[in-house]
């Protein structure tokens, strides 16, 4: 049995998308597989859009009124009890058909892996923008959601960049003994906040859990204009602060990042703009 959960908030126009795109999957015969929607305290159309898909996907509904992904995250864990295998993903994400499928072979495939990893691919709104170089970035595959090792499948390994919470997968006893997602990180609501999806595998990782990369399992993100500008990057970076909190420091950031951005690299001066956010976040 594998139980795909869908945390959302009041996206309900992308989640319509998100649904859209799991009614298109091809699961192989035999397997057992539900799509649990946990409504993070929507106000909008979110349960009328999930009623809409009842015909099409073997869903389930539940709502979860504390605010924060991670309590969603959580609330989902305890609802999928009786699931071999729970895998996770966003609701501004499209997966590919075979995505499923891609998770229930490599799981099948080795037994020795406890978690897993899609492979996430940026959907930008109108288009890739221009300035948006080849050149890797961590800060900015991170504000885009974009985790691309490459296309072969392999052991995710300590040190590396870890999956995603838009693609990533559990075997459940991962969350033995109440071994669960940190409230205190991660979105609540319209606050930005990051690290809960990676706090939770290093902690795996650090217990000696193993984990293995899923080329097949293709997803993508979707990336609002919003993510684009120089606002969004900088609140991005104060979500997650690793800095020393120096106000020069920033401001050196941002004097680096005006440079960038009259050399013409866009890309290298939102980077500039997340390292300033981190630099002043708490």
């Amino acid at each position: 049995m594998i139980s795909v959960a869908l945390c959302t908030f009041n996206r309900a126009a992308s989640l319509r998308k998100t649904l859209a795109s799991f009614a298109a999957s091809r699961v192989p015969s035999g397997l057992s597989w539900e799509l649990l929607v946990v409504d993070n305290a929507s106000t909008d159309d979110t349960r009328a859009v999930v009623d809409g898909f009842e015909p099409a996907l073997p869903l389930r509904y539940i709502f979860e009124p504390t605010q924060g992904l991670s309590h969603a995250r959580n609330r989902a864990v305890s609802e999928t009890a009786g699931s071999e295998l729970l895998l996770f993903t966003d609701d501004d994400v499209r997966v590919e058909p075979d995505w499923i499928a891609a998770f229930a072979s490599a799981a099948a495939a080795h037994p020795e892996a406890d978690f897993f990893g899609g492979r996430v691919k940026p959907l930008f709104e109108g288009g890739r923008p221009d300035w948006l170089h080849d050149e890797n970035m961590d800060l900015l595959d991170g504000l885009f959601v974009n985790y691309d090792p490459g296309p072969d499948s392999a052991e995710i390994m300590a040190g590396i960049i870890l999956p995603v919470g838009a693609s990533m997968g559990f075997r459940r006893d991962c969350f033995a003994g109440d071994n669960l997602f940190r409230t205190d990180l991660g979105v609540s609501g319209r606050d930005l906040g990051r690290g809960e999806d990676t706090e939770f595998l290093a902690r795996l990782l650090g217990s000696g859990r193993r984990g293995y990369y899923v080329a097949g399992a293709v997803s993508r993100h979707e990336v609002a204009a919003e993510r684009l500008t120089f606002r969004y990057a900088f609140r991005y970076g104060m979500a997650c602060p690793d800095g020393s909190g120096s106000r020069l420091r920033a401001a050196w950031y941002f004097v680096r990042g005006v440079r960038q951005l009259l050399l013409g690299r866009g890309d290298r001066a939102r980077q500039c703009a997340i390292r300033a956010g981190m630099e002043l976040g708490k």
